[in-house]
């Protein structure tokens, strides 16, 4: 496999360039830093490379491979995820051609009818001011039928958050549970209010738009579907550069459950059940990943995945190590070429404190 070695990777520091602010569209737990991928990208690519990441989450690796002129290939299972990464993909250039099409989509919702939302799920009614549910629900379906995905992306962004600039009541960002506690309707019924969705979202493009993203893109290629069943062509891939899920760490659907109700997902569980296994079968499914991973890319090309640390402080298993020991009882024609060891601030979920700083390895692996 090669020998392993640590060398620094990226600057903490997040430089202010076009098409950064995108990453902000809407929350995702566990994402890819984008000066982690950004690094990543311009270290191991050329411009014009074709770089696939088959876990591609909210598309921080997608959108930074376009901004430097990369070809991409992603998929991810998670309807938010997919949703997030078009809209990232899809995003104007300009500011005031986005606020043209919101503007249409104000006419066209108000001159239809309103939505019956009693049909709609009483969890998912808790959340809203009924006025708001109901403008959101018709906004919502309206920039579905119009595949304006950077608009929706923005809308669905902004579903639910304790901060005034977001749609729902008093709500946690990444997972929805309501605060109702924390901030009593009595206390503060300001809280408790209409929303206008459309006021909303256009402060909401306004801020993904701050640093708007160059003309000049690359071409893309988005799956919604399992690293698993992906078919990408043999020899047909210089990089893949991904960072698979956390296993038992991170539950992308249930975390995600409120988005993916607006995304036609009635129960979160049908996308959790399409997701990657935990513990053992996650390394035989990561070996199925693997085979697909060896058997797209060039010779010479590079796969790069980014893994952490899971379980607890007292009993932590090391993925990194998890895969090399899994790569050497099989030979899938990889070397290992760089083995890098970083400090990064991720959102983590049920293990753990949110946001604290987790060892992550970078793993470098070279198609023979």
């Amino acid at each position: 496999m090669g020998s392993r070695k640590s060398i620094p990777l990226f600057d903490a520091y997040e430089v202010k360039y076009p098409g950064v602010s995108l990453h902000t569209i809407g929350p995702y737990l566990g994402k890819l830093r984008p000066a982690h991928a950004r690094q990543l990208i311009s270290q191991y690519t050329a411009k014009g490379d074709t770089i696939w990441d088959p876990f591609c989450g909210s598309g921080s690796v997608l959108l930074e491979a376009q901004l430097q002129l990369r070809q991409t290939i992603g998929g991810d299972v998670n309807p938010y995820a997919s949703l997030l990464s078009r809209a990232k993909l899809h995003a104007p250039s300009s500011l005031i051609t986005c606020l043209r099409k919101l503007g249409e989509a104000r006419d066209a919702v108000r001159a239809l009818r309103e939505p019956d939302v009693s049909v709609v799920p009483d969890w998912v009614r808790d959340f809203f001011h009924e006025k708001t549910l109901v403008e959101t629900i018709a906004l919502n379906e309206h920039l579905e039928a119009a595949r304006d995905y950077f608009l929706r992306g923005c809308l669905i962004g902004i579903l639910h958050h304790q901060r005034p600039g977001y749609l729902s009541f008093p709500a946690s960002n990444f997972a929805p549970y309501l605060r109702n506690r924390r901030f009593p309707r009595a206390d503060f019924p300001e809280a408790y209010k209409y929303k206008d969705p459309f006021v909303l979202l256009e402060a909401k493009a306004r801020r993904a738009l701050r640093f708007p993203p160059p003309d000049q893109r690359s071409r893309f290629r988005l799956f919604q579907r399992s690293a698993l069943h992906t078919y990408v062509r043999r020899s047909s891939v210089d990089a893949v550069i991904s960072s698979p899920p956390y296993m038992k760490n991170l539950d992308y659907a249930r975390d995600n459950r409120l988005r993916l109700w607006f995304l036609g997902v009635e129960d979160y569980r049908h996308v959790r059940q399409d997701e990657m296994s935990s513990g053992h079968r996650f390394l035989q499914e990561m070996g199925i990943v693997f085979q697909s991973v060896s058997r797209a890319l060039r010779p010479g090309g590079v796969c790069i995945f980014v893994l952490g640390k899971i379980g607890t402080k007292d009993r932590e298993r090391n993925l990194s190590e998890d895969l090399l020991n899994e790569i050497d009882e099989a030979s899938f024609g990889l070397r290992l070429e760089d083995y890098v060891e970083t400090t990064a601030r991720r959102r983590a979920a049920s293990s753990g404190a949110r946001g604290e700083p987790r060892n992550e390895t970078t793993l470098v692996l070279r198609k023979q």
